[in-house]
């Protein structure tokens, strides 16, 4: 996947708005080689762990996240959309779903060296964003607990925890399946969150994040 943030305009009497979009996905299928082989009739039998053609695995999401935030002095203003991930797979064995960014750095770059960082929060102890912050969540996964945030935009910190999306030399895991998934497709929801004041810079913020899917 990867996320790219934008400004749509400059200051307006104190005012901008910050605009994530562009989710990309990259699919990829997991390659399964046998360590017998014997007499059978094509289409038929186990490979590994995986019965014959069942273990190719390709994941999507839902292609688009805005963030719009236009502050407002002396107030922290922030919004919460979600991405809709789906995976594909057949593999008896489950797959596992992680995220990072591409490359060490996790903070959004703006114009002139300008930063929105990333929350302090992690997946394993999430916290509230703070104010030129951004992270993510996935309700029910490590210490996120279950409510799910909801979406809004230009409203008050959202009550809900987030992590920081790690560097790529750190992926978090954000689903686990050990057995065939229980729905094909199988979805989850990412939530993506952003607060900022009106001292943050206005301008485009980008950072290219990734999924990566593989069997188990």
């Amino acid at each position: 996947m990867a996320i790219t943030a934008a400004t749509a305009k400059n200051w307006v009497a104190n005012n901008h708005i910050i605009l994530v979009v562009g989710i990309v996905v990259a699919s990829l299928v997991g390659i399964v080689t046998s360590s017998a082989v014997s007499a059978i009739n094509y289409g038929e039998g186990t490979y590994g762990t995986c019965s014959y053609a069942a273990c190719s695995i390709s994941l999507s999401s839902s292609g688009t996240v805005d963030l719009n935030a236009s502050p407002v002095p002396g107030e922290t203003t922030c919004s919460v959309q979600q991405d809709n991930i789906s995976v594909s797979t057949g593999s008896s064995t489950g797959y596992t779903l992680t995220l990072s960014t591409v490359g060490s750095d996790n903070f959004l770059a703006g114009p002139n060296s300008a930063e929105i960082l990333p929350t302090s929060g992690s997946a394993d102890d999430p916290w509230p964003l703070d104010i030129n912050t951004w992270g993510y969540r996935v309700s029910g996964r490590s210490g996120f607990g279950t409510s799910e945030p909801g979406t809004f935009t230009n409203g008050p910190v959202p009550d809900a925890t987030f992590a920081a999306v790690p560097g790529d030399f750190a992926p978090d895991t954000i689903r686990t399946r050990v057995s065939t998934p229980p729905t094909n497709p199988d979805t989850l929801n990412v939530w993506y969150g952003l607060c900022i004041d009106t001292l943050t810079a206005p301008g485009f913020y980008t950072r290219d994040v990734i999924y990566t899917a593989v069997v188990n």
